[in-house]
């Protein structure tokens, strides 16, 4: 009779503590899911304000300078260890066959939930290389823009011009999506 006891206790005890374990880790995934969000947004909305500024620079110099020093201020905008770092160890958990974050979510919602952290883990790699890329160009687009002379400058100053623009309406597409993103990981929790 002790071991059916022990047994009973047991089971009594994993019930009680299956909801709050439940609440705890869907709550772990909203504040991680929540944080990756405010992250991506608050460097991307920084980034955007950053290249706003460049066509309105008319000193030539400034204005090199000022693109060719985008590598340091947009990157710096991305903590990359305090972003990746969570929601890698998120998506890691729903790869793993057992982990409670996984079946702290409604069954229906597991492989959801899945694709939308997915998605954000990617999404989010995608907009680091897409700054470094976007970094390097306007590095490279510095260098052009300081070799040229007369019109030829003010012909690269214009394309360089109309790449930042297209570029800012790129991150503002990304931010948007970020933010979607979220909203819907956190919409199924």
């Amino acid at each position: 009779m002790k071991i059916a006891q022990d047994l009973i206790e047991g089971l009594v005890s994993i019930i009680k503590l299956g909801p709050k374990l439940n609440n705890q880790q869907r709550a772990e995934i909203r504040k991680i899911v929540g944080e990756l969000g405010d992250e991506l947004q608050r460097a991307l909305k920084m980034s955007i304000m950053y290249l706003e500024k460049a066509p309105r620079i008319s000193d030539d110099q400034g204005y090199s300078d000022y693109l060719s020093g985008a590598t340091g201020k947009l990157l710096n905008a991305f903590n990359e260890f305090e972003i990746c770092s969570g929601i890698y160890g998120l998506h890691d958990k729903f790869n793993q066959a057992f982990d409670p974050a996984k079946y702290s979510v409604n069954i229906g919602n597991i492989q959801k939930v899945h694709e939308l952290i997915d998605s954000l883990s990617n999404g989010e790699q995608m907009v680091i290389d897409g700054m470094d890329k976007l970094t390097e160009e306007l590095r490279n687009m510095s260098w052009d823009f300081d070799s040229a002379t007369g019109e030829d400058k003010e012909a690269i100053r214009t394309q360089i011009n109309t790449y930042i623009k297209l570029s800012i309406n790129s991150i503002e597409s990304d931010r948007k999506s970020i933010k979607n993103t979220v909203r819907e990981v956190i919409k199924v929790m």
